[in-house]
């Protein structure tokens, strides 16, 4: 029973980039809309869409009942396109951090700008020291979240007999041991 083992056939290995990174590329201005497909073009729009509602009622409570009715999609659709937007217009950072400290700050400079307006400088001062806290506060990385909670291991040099309710023996009986113990080492030095 011999049978002949043939050689695969070559194949063309190709990369093909995600429908994320074909968004997260368009957005960023490395990608013509003219190069998406019409289903991704789409798929912008409605993340644009997404955004603007975001950005003014920012709750998923009242942006995902907005975007069935103005898109014309299902819940399931709504909440996925709720997602996406956060995860692809916050390039898809951890916690979508970027996504929310970019809305907050938006909001902070609006709120400067009528306090402006209106010649109330106590306000402004103070709505800036506010987005400078935040911006010292958000703007570190999202990884570090990740590792917050890692903490090394407790390490106790000593031995502390009295803490570990160990029993020691006598004086003499210590001498004793301990002597027969370096005898021990001193013979295996010897032996090797």
């Amino acid at each position: 029973m011999s049978e002949i083992i043939k050689r695969a056939q070559m194949k063309v290995l190709t990369t093909h980039q995600s429908t994320d990174d074909l968004i997260i590329a368009h957005m960023k201005g490395k990608l013509e809309r003219s190069e998406l497909s019409p289903k991704l073009q789409e798929q912008v729009d409605n993340m644009l869409a997404c955004e603007k509602l975001i950005r003014k009622y920012v709750s998923r409570l009242d942006v995902v009942p907005m975007l069935e009715t103005t898109l014309g999609v299902s819940r399931s659709t709504a909440y996925s396109l709720y997602e996406s937007t956060q995860r692809i217009l916050g390039e898809t950072s951890v916690k979508n951090q970027q996504f929310w400290l970019d809305i907050e700050l938006g909001a902070l400079e609006k709120d400067i700008q009528g306090a402006q307006k209106m010649n109330d400088y106590k306000s402004v001062a103070s709505l800036r020291k506010i987005k400078a806290d935040l911006i010292i506060k958000l703007m570190g990385s999202g990884d570090a979240q990740l590792y917050e909670k890692i903490q090394p291991p407790q390490v106790v040099i000593g031995f502390f007999p009295a803490s570990m309710k160990v029993k020691l023996p006598k004086d003499r009986e210590l001498q004793k041991l301990a002597s027969e113990y370096l005898d021990k080492i001193a013979e295996d030095v010897e032996s090797e």
